[in-house]
């Protein structure tokens, strides 16, 4: 056996008697007793660290060891990601799909694939060491059964690999061999992570029951029956008699949902029922954290998430999310994670249910949380896996500039859909006074912000003719940000009525108020592609037509370039830092106004900020 699995798997025996705290690992809920903490710093939304992409939907949870992540993905991806920018280290292909977590033992990894693989590779060869077939997916009871979204992730204790299969059975596996140790058969698939704590594994199964079985005999300690396996799910429509989620245990209670509606607490000597609380049908699939007395869980069509007092199962709060939720919770000292159907990544307060903040994501997830220090991580079904900031006070404040009376100013309107779509993503609309009193006080408390004008014109109010003393540059200066969209600020003034002259250009426009160039800006749509830093910023890869470029030599990051060379999107710093400054993405000239796709990118460079200075955190990813 490999002396560094031996070492891992003393620290990993001695830990099972701690506190769950001392027990993080990385693999799935973080800890062989599935208790879901992490010591990740609590505070304000931040905004976007970085995003990798992947070749397909990652519903695989992340995991993060020695400064790496590791997820998978729908077309069998697997995925190494360096934590600290978002780049990619390595990548190999396992043949299926990977919905599981991985778990990661010093220089091995292990995951499970859609065909019911059960492999072991290397982390820094990502060479496959192992392979263990478990055998094809067992049959539906009914045959209408549907969520069959997650498959079972491997908890490791010691020298041994516990992990469910579709078989039916759960397996004890010798990490090092591959071989099995013994297995256990059930009547229906194990999509549920076994939990470990005091020589007892725990799960459930789609049979309905929940077992726990001798850690190393896998002989059966004791089943419990849920009030799934007595229900028809052919009279509903839907299964009500499935156990996905993967259970949680303390010093004496194993903690589950079931498909059938009910939350679960056993008695983890007995099997017997302590409590149960009430969904009314709806299902739970997500695994339930446990800290300090309390249980927390989320609700598929219900949408919520909840904390329920673990002696008695009386509900102490409850938080409503926009639609189903199927994510595990990440609990803190102070703060439980979630994400729903919908994209909404939710940072709950601990103590209140309430909510500190949220980010909407481009689409649904899956995934569950992984924290990370001052960071959150979580899959997408864009192919996105993101990495959230977590900053002590606050959150980023943001807001979109639009007034009625510049409106007439604006290039083709400006764009109403724009200004509606990040309102709805928890953006503040400004007005002309708004805008002037927002900025002013940013340059007071240099409080992190972002600014985007869904209207190409700036107001008088906030610009004068001294463009360098102007509140606008100040408040660039002071560390704040700007995203704009149209024709280049200053360039091409408007009449009150939004009559242009030709001879009105305004070349030197941009340059008094950023020090940006447009020496060689002209009317012409050119086709241009983003740069390895625009692609980071959020723009797709597809040709972007463009125009009024700048002199890419004027500008601190050129995001995009067109066919003569000139920055068609970029970004100008005044000395905040990366992720500050103005940013300028879509011309005036592409019907990009009114493309809900477009909107993303505006929010994902609005929120990109890689920069965060936390001490003893990761700091920043490259320009």
């Amino acid at each position: 056996m490999n002396p560094s699995l031996h070492c891992i798997a003393a620290l990993t025996i001695s830990s099972l008697s701690a506190s769950a705290l001392s027990q993080q690992l990385p693999m799935f809920r973080h800890s062989p007793d599935h208790a879901g903490i992490w010591s990740g710093l609590d505070g304000g939304y931040g905004g976007i660290a970085w995003r990798f992409q992947a070749s397909a939907p990652v519903r695989s949870s992340p995991v993060v060891a020695n400064g790496v992540l590791y997820a998978g993905a729908s077309d069998g991806q697997f995925y190494a990601v360096n934590v600290a920018d978002g780049s990619l280290k390595w990548s190999t292909n396992f043949g299926s799909s990977i919905a599981s977590a991985a778990a990661i033992v010093g220089n091995l990894g292990l995951i499970t694939t859609r065909d019911d693989r059960f492999i072991a590779f290397d982390v820094n060869r990502h060479r496959t060491r192992w392979s263990l077939n478990m055998g094809p997916d067992h049959k539906w009871a009914w045959g209408g059964e549907s969520g069959d979204v997650y498959i079972s992730s491997a908890n490791v204790v010691g020298s041994t690999a516990y992990v469910g299969a579709g078989s039916g059975r759960v397996y004890a596996v010798d990490i090092a061999s591959g071989k099995p140790k013994w297995t256990f058969q059930t009547q229906g698939r194990v999509r549920s992570t076994p939990a470990v704590r005091d020589g007892k594994v725990y799960f459930g199964s789609f049979d309905g029951f929940v077992y726990a079985v001798d850690a190393k005999t896998g002989k059966q300690k004791w089943r419990f029956k849920t009030a799934g396996v007595d229900l028809d799910s052919s009279q509903y429509g839907y299964d009500r008699k499935s156990v996905q989620s993967s259970p949680a245990v303390d010093a004496n209670s194993v903690y589950v949902g079931g498909r059938d509606g009910w939350v679960y607490c056993l008695d983890s000597k007995t099997g017997k029922q302590r409590w149960n609380y009430d969904h009314h049908i709806f299902w739970i699939n997500s695994s339930p954290s446990v800290l300090d007395g309390e249980v927390y869980e989320s609700s598929s069509d219900g949408r919520f998430i909840q904390a329920l007092n673990a002696k008695t199962g009386k509900e102490r709060w409850r938080s409503d999310v926009t639609n189903i939720d199927w994510s595990s919770p990440a609990v803190t000292k102070g703060t439980v994670y979630s994400c729903d159907q919908s994209g909404v990544f939710y940072a709950i307060n601990r103590a209140n249910g309430k909510v500190r903040w949220q980010i909407h994501l481009p689409t649904s997830s899956w995934s569950s949380p992984w924290v990370e220090k001052n960071r959150v991580f979580i899959g997408c079904d864009d192919g996105g896996i993101y990495a959230l900031n977590v900053v002590p006070g606050g959150n980023l404040k943001k807001v979109v500039y639009w007034d009625e009376t510049e409106r007439p100013k604006a290039m083709a309107g400006g764009a109403p859909g724009l200004r509606d779509y990040l309102k709805g993503h928890g953006y503040e609309v400004l007005d002309n006074k708004g805008l002037a009193s927002f900025m002013t006080q940013r340059v007071k408390d240099r409080a992190r912000s972002v600014v985007v004008f869904a209207i190409d014109s700036i107001p008088k109010n906030v610009v004068d003719k001294a463009a360098a003393n102007t509140l606008f540059r100040r408040y660039l200066d002071s560390g704040g940000k700007v995203v704009w969209n149209g024709l280049p600020p200053m360039f091409w003034p408007a009449d009150e009525k939004g009559g242009r002259e030709l001879s009105g250009l305004n070349r030197s426009g941009p340059k008094q108020l950023l020090g940006v160039s447009h020496s060689l800006a002209i009317f012409d749509g050119y086709g241009s592609m983003p740069t390895n830093a625009g692609m980071r910023w959020g723009l797709s890869s597809n040709w972007l037509m463009s125009d009024f470029g700048a002199d890419a030599s004027s500008v601190s990051t050129v995001l995009a370039k067109d066919e003569r060379g000139l920055a068609t999107s970029w970004i100008k710093r005044f000395g905040g830092p990366e992720g500050t400054g103005f940013v300028r993405l879509f011309a005036a000239n592409q019907p990009w106004a009114e493309d809900r796709r477009r909107w993303w990118q505006v929010q994902f460079a609005a929120e990109y900020f890689p920069a965060v200075r936390v001490p003893g955190a990761v700091r920043r990813a490259p320009g």
